[in-house]
Protein backbone atom coordinates (compact mmCIF):
# COMPACT_ATOMS: atom_id res chain seq x y z
CA UNK A 1 0.00 0.00 0.00
CA UNK A 2 1.41 3.75 -0.79
CA UNK A 3 -0.07 6.30 1.19
CA UNK A 4 0.68 9.93 0.03
CA UNK A 5 2.06 12.27 2.87
CA UNK A 6 0.96 15.76 3.05
CA UNK A 7 3.35 19.24 4.69
CA UNK A 8 0.50 19.05 7.04
CA UNK A 9 0.87 15.26 8.41
CA UNK A 10 4.76 15.49 9.29
CA UNK A 11 3.83 19.74 10.70
CA UNK A 12 1.45 18.09 12.99
CA UNK A 13 4.15 15.09 13.98
CA UNK A 14 7.01 17.27 14.22
CA UNK A 15 4.51 19.78 16.58
CA UNK A 16 3.45 16.37 18.44
CA UNK A 17 5.64 13.39 18.29
CA UNK A 18 3.40 11.36 20.71
CA UNK A 19 0.36 11.92 18.08
CA UNK A 20 -1.55 10.24 15.94
CA UNK A 21 0.02 11.66 12.71
CA UNK A 22 4.00 10.73 14.29
CA UNK A 23 2.38 7.25 15.65
CA UNK A 24 1.07 6.35 11.81
CA UNK A 25 4.46 7.06 10.20
CA UNK A 26 6.57 5.31 12.72
CA UNK A 27 4.44 2.68 13.35
CA UNK A 28 3.68 1.50 9.75
CA UNK A 29 7.24 2.27 8.53
CA UNK A 30 8.47 -0.67 6.50
CA UNK A 31 4.74 -1.95 5.89
CA UNK A 32 3.15 0.80 3.58
CA UNK A 33 5.02 2.79 1.14
CA UNK A 34 4.99 6.86 2.15
CA UNK A 35 5.40 9.30 -0.41
CA UNK A 36 5.45 12.19 -0.37
CA UNK A 37 6.25 15.60 -3.60
CA UNK A 38 9.53 17.51 -3.33
CA UNK A 39 7.95 20.76 -2.28
CA UNK A 40 6.26 19.14 0.47
CA UNK A 41 9.78 19.87 2.07
CA UNK A 42 10.02 23.51 1.19
CA UNK A 43 6.39 23.74 2.28
CA UNK A 44 7.78 21.88 5.94
CA UNK A 45 11.13 24.43 6.39
CA UNK A 46 8.62 27.42 5.72
CA UNK A 47 6.83 26.35 9.02
CA UNK A 48 10.27 26.04 10.97
CA UNK A 49 9.73 29.12 13.23
CA UNK A 50 6.22 28.05 14.11
CA UNK A 51 6.66 24.53 14.64
CA UNK A 52 9.57 25.46 16.95
CA UNK A 53 7.18 27.83 18.99
CA UNK A 54 4.68 25.02 19.20
CA UNK A 55 6.32 22.11 20.50
CA UNK A 56 9.03 23.75 22.07
CA UNK A 57 11.73 22.67 20.72
CA UNK A 58 15.26 24.02 19.66
CA UNK A 59 16.48 23.99 16.19
CA UNK A 60 19.08 21.21 16.62
CA UNK A 61 16.35 18.76 17.63
CA UNK A 62 14.09 19.82 15.14
CA UNK A 63 16.74 19.10 12.37
CA UNK A 64 17.18 15.96 13.94
CA UNK A 65 13.54 14.93 14.26
CA UNK A 66 13.12 16.06 10.25
CA UNK A 67 16.17 13.75 9.51
CA UNK A 68 14.22 10.51 11.01
CA UNK A 69 11.08 11.61 9.41
CA UNK A 70 12.20 12.48 6.30
CA UNK A 71 14.03 9.15 6.01
CA UNK A 72 10.61 7.01 6.28
CA UNK A 73 9.07 9.18 3.27
CA UNK A 74 10.09 8.46 -0.43
CA UNK A 75 10.43 11.83 -2.27
CA UNK A 76 8.86 12.30 -5.58
CA UNK A 77 10.15 15.03 -8.16
CA UNK A 78 7.09 17.26 -8.69
CA UNK A 79 8.97 18.46 -12.50
CA UNK A 80 8.73 14.65 -13.30
CA UNK A 81 5.64 14.57 -13.55
CA UNK A 82 4.47 17.72 -14.94
CA UNK A 83 3.07 17.74 -18.45
CA UNK A 84 5.35 18.99 -21.78
CA UNK A 85 4.05 22.26 -22.60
Amino acid sequence: MTIIVDASVVISALINPAGKEASIIFNFFGKVDFVAPDLMYEVVLLKKNKIIASSHINEFSLAESLLLIYNTISVLSVEKYQPDV
